[in-house]
C-alpha cells in the first residue's frame, strides 16, 4: 500500500526497510513529508526526551500501546521479526501477531516485549493533550544523515580483500 501511495515499487519500500538502507534526500524527503501527512512526526533529542521520537500529531483515544508502534520499534532497532522473537525469547509468529494487534495475544505476553523494548532503549510515551501515542529511542541521539543510493556497494568493494 505505501509503495503505490508513494509511486514506488515493493521493493523499493523493502529496501529502506532493510538494514542500512541508502536513501538520496529526495527520497528522504518523499517519506518524511509522507509521514507527517499521515500524522507522523520525528522529533529530535531534547532535554526531556533523550533520543529520537516518531509521534503521532493526534490522539486516537488508544488505552494500550498500538501494534503499529510496535513495528516501528523493531524497525528502529534494526531487527527482523524472526530476530526479535529469537531476542526476546518469542515466536516469529507472536511477534507478528503483535505487530498486527490480533486479539489472540495474552495482555502478559505484551507487556513481556514492551519490557524487552524498554530494556533495549525504547520508551512508549502515552498520549498527552492532543498528541497521540509516541516511541523514544534511547540509543540513538546523532542526526540521521542521507547516504548515497550506491554506498552499501561502495563499503562491500572497500571491504573486499584485493584479488
Amino acid at each position: 500500500m505505501l509503495a503505490s501511495e508513494l509511486g514506488l515499487t515493493t521493493r523499493a519500500i523493502q529496501r529502506v526497510e532493510a538494514t542500512n538502507p541508502s536513501l538520496s534526500l529526495e527520497r528522504q524527503s518523499l517519506f518524511v513529508e509522507y509521514y507527517r501527512k499521515q500524522g507522523i512526526v520525528f522529533l529530535s533529542p531534547e532535554a526531556e526526551r533523550f533520543g529520537w521520537t516518531v509521534a503521532e500529531c493526534f490522539n486516537r483515544g488508544e488505552l494500550r500501546e498500538p501494534a503499529r508502534l510496535f513495528r516501528a520499534a523493531r524497525i528502529g532497532l534494526d531487527l527482523s521479526q524472526q530476530k526479535l522473537g529469537s531476542d526476546a525469547d518469542l515466536g516469529t509468529m507472536t511477534i507478528r501477531r503483535i505487530e498486527s494487534d490480533k486479539e489472540t495475544v495474552e495482555p502478559e505476553t505484551r507487556q513481556f516485549l514492551i519490557d524487552f523494548l524498554t530494556s533495549k532503549g525504547v520508551h512508549f510515551v502515552p498520549p498527552a493533550g492532543m498528541m497521540g501515542w509516541a516511541i523514544c529511542f534511547a540509543g540513538i541521539i546523532d542526526e540521521p544523515r542521507a547516504r548515497h543510493p550506491r554506498l552499501s556497494v561502495q563499503q562491500r568493494k572497500r571491504e573486499e580483500p584485493a584479488r
